[in-house]
């Protein structure tokens, strides 16, 4: 389901997730994480892409407070680009994805 708006304002009225995805929660992140724990059920499951060290911190901060069990996972990503006769990487930013399981 796709929703058209901003959360954490448009989360209040669905129906309880058993799997959550979250990315570019902006300066919301706490509020978008709340929102989303008060409608999880025991065992399920919030993933969260963060391209910010803060958003990552604030990320595992907020679920390891809450109990649940968290894995960190770090994805960097170099991109080809021709250099004369030779092949470089150049590197882009590295993605964090966090994945919390609500304990049970």
């Amino acid at each position: 389901m796709v929703l058209k708006g901003k959360a954490p304002d448009v989360l209040f009225d669905l129906p309880s997730p058993d799997r959550v995805f979250i990315g570019g929660t902006g300066d919301k992140a706490e509020e978008i994480f709340e929102a989303v724990d008060k409608r999880l059920k025991e065992k399920e499951i919030v993933v969260i892409n963060a391209i910010t060290l803060e958003t990552a911190y604030i990320a595992s901060s907020y679920f390891t407070k809450k109990d649940y069990g968290l894995e960190v996972v770090n994805v960097n990503i170099s991109v080809s680009k021709k250099a004369g006769e030779k092949t470089m990487m150049i590197a882009r930013n590295p993605i964090y994805i966090i994945t919390a399981q609500k304990e049970g």
